[in-house]
């Protein structure tokens, strides 16, 4: 990180305080390829739980009208985490085009995702290939068993980060476009114009022509167009042509089809709900029996989507997975890192880059609420600059990349209470559960309040800060 000494700092004032920032990183989208949980799996799930209430689908979904007095809980309920792996799949119905790890938290009660990269590169003792295709070798070794090949793919997920997956759900794209097309269309904000020239036609059997392209700005798109949009991934744009771009476009998505769930009062219309589970039942598989979605279903749908679904995030600079290629030139993730890169998931080679990520997904609550703090925006505020260069270096040093601050603020933000070395101020109630979670160790003696209640206080250079840092002048920095 530059030495913040190093830039220029102007002129200070109480109100305009100087302020330095840590080099900021290219621009990268959060990655957020669990679209298909929540654009395609939740609602069809939480058409089971509001089907009860509906005479004449009661007896649809359930056996017996005793199997509906009592839901039975979810495996993993007893042991305080139910995993679940959800496998997008591609047009053919061949490969996984994403896969998605949901994790359920009970005491918590939080719902947590986690992408697995399509393009991580495993061994699995048969084949040596992408993780996408893992799918497709199981499915040619036993072809008249459709539960073998998702049951394989979660059996790897499961050794690989020595978890329990206690349920498999295969989702087919084809009916995330039926849907869309049944909602009427959504509207979404394309953020950047784009063409994919080597987008592949739905046989593979070359690429579509014309080739897409999306013009920036507010559009409406049928299924098919929705579909693109969130797939494309080749882009002769840097910025598009990414699977973390993509999956970027697959969260507008999300929150599109979501809109007009609501807006359409979907829920509340039995004949709506019989023609979308008329689609689900035909694109979605699982092991779960019908009693245990509806449990699932019952969870999901009393989870509030801004603070109890987290969503946890990998790319190429997480720390722990870096770039590399196969001998034929195929562009592959591994575990490690720019200076040692060459782990596969899988296979008896070990690694601290396979350990990290193993411990990632063994502490996902813990690891996703690190990520979401470490990704805030940060403010330092003291009246002493020795004091804020440290905390700034010692920020740095634990994963944040978005601070500034100021060493010239004159006491803007003392609280009355005494004895701590700094106080920090968070934005919301979300926010500082997720600190307080996160097992991040700034200093011994800390107090957190809510950063609503001295917003009068903060300089306007801070106003979009989501965590503030006060220093009283008393010589004395966190440690990070």
């Amino acid at each position: 990180m530059p030495d913040p000494h190093g830039m220029e700092q102007g002129t200070a004032t109480d109100t305009a305080p100087v302020v330095v920032e840590m080099p900021q990183p290219e621009p990268r989208p959060r990655s957020r390829a669990y679209w298909v949980f929540f654009s395609f799996l939740v609602p069809a799930l939480i058409l089971f739980a509001v089907g009860w209430n509906f005479l004449g689908l009661k007896q649809f979904f359930f056996s017996s009208v005793s199997e509906l007095a009592v839901l039975p809980p979810l495996q993993g309920q007893a042991d305080g985490r139910t995993n679940i792996l959800i496998m997008g799949m591609t047009l053919d119905g061949n490969r996984t085009d994403s896969l998605i790890l949901a994790s359920y938290y009970y005491k918590e009660n939080k719902l947590v995702t986690l992408n697995i990269p399509r393009d991580l590169y495993m061994d699995d003792g048969l084949e040596k290939d992408k993780i996408v295709s893992l799918y497709a070798y199981a499915k040619n070794r036993k072809p008249g068993d459709p539960s073998y090949p998702p049951q394989v793919v979660s059996d790897f997920i499961s050794k690989e980060y020595g978890i329990p997956i206690q349920y498999w759900v295969v989702a087919n794209m084809d009916g995330f476009k039926q849907v869309i097309d049944r909602l009427g269309g959504i509207d979404v904000t394309v953020e950047r114009s784009f063409t994919d020239h080597l987008y592949p036609t739905d046989d593979y059997s070359g690429y579509m022509r014309p080739a897409p392209n999306f013009t920036a700005g507010l559009q409406h798109m049928d299924g098919t167009e929705a579909l693109i949009f969130a797939r494309s991934r080749h882009s002769t744009d840097p910025l598009e042509g990414t699977d973390f771009a993509r999956s970027h476009r697959q969260s507008l998505v999300i929150d599109a089809v979501l809109e007009k769930i609501k807006s359409r009062g979907l829920l509340a219309n039995v004949w709506d709900l019989q023609n979308y589970y008329d689609i689900f039942k035909q694109d979605i598989s699982t092991n779960m029996h019908v009693s245990e979605m509806a449990s699932l279903a019952r969870i999901v749908k009393q989870l509030d989507p801004s603070t109890e679904y987290l969503k946890a995030e990998w790319s190429n600079t997480i720390g722990f997975l870096c770039d590399s290629q196969t001998s034929g030139g195929a562009y592959i993730l591994l575990y490690g890192s720019v200076n040692d890169c060459g782990t596969p998931a899988g296979g008896q080679q070990t690694s601290p880059a396979r350990d990290e990520a193993i411990s990632f997904v063994q502490n996902l609550l813990q690891a996703t609420d690190k990520q979401t703090v470490l990704s805030s925006k940060v403010a330092i505020i003291s009246d002493d600059e020795n004091d804020a260069v440290r905390e700034y270096d010692a920020l740095g040093q634990l994963g944040f990349d978005n601070v500034s601050y100021t060493g010239r603020a004159k006491n803007a933000l003392i609280d009355p209470s005494a004895g701590f070395p700094y106080t920090i101020y968070i934005s919301d109630p979300a926010l500082r559960n997720a600190f307080e979670r996160s097992g991040l160790s700034m200093a011994s003696n800390v107090q957190v309040k809510d950063l609503s209640s001295v917003m009068a206080n903060i300089p306007s250079s801070f106003s979009g800060a989501q965590i503030v840092i006060f220093i009283p002048s008393s010589g004395t920095s966190g440690k990070g």
